[in-house]
């Protein structure tokens, strides 16, 4: 399975709350609900460390591309 580039964007800013990865990737917070939702069903995860867990282990990201700061 393969993730869109903002779909990515969102993954690796997915420890923080929705409105700062909206102002972050300037895109509305609707949007990055789109994008969490679409994480959600690509991943087949209903949790966000639930999506980190399995990306991590499907290699769709590396544990330092998570931005935490």
């Amino acid at each position: 399975m393969e993730l869109t580039k903002r779909e990515y964007d969102v993954l690796r800013y997915i420890y923080f709350e929705i409105d700062e990865i909206a102002e972050r990737l300037c895109i509305s917070t609707a949007t990055v609900r789109t994008y969490l939702q679409g994480l959600r069903s690509k991943l087949k995860c209903d949790k966000r460390h639930k999506i980190v867990l399995r990306a991590l282990k499907q290699g769709l990201i590396k544990i330092d591309e998570f931005i935490t700061e």
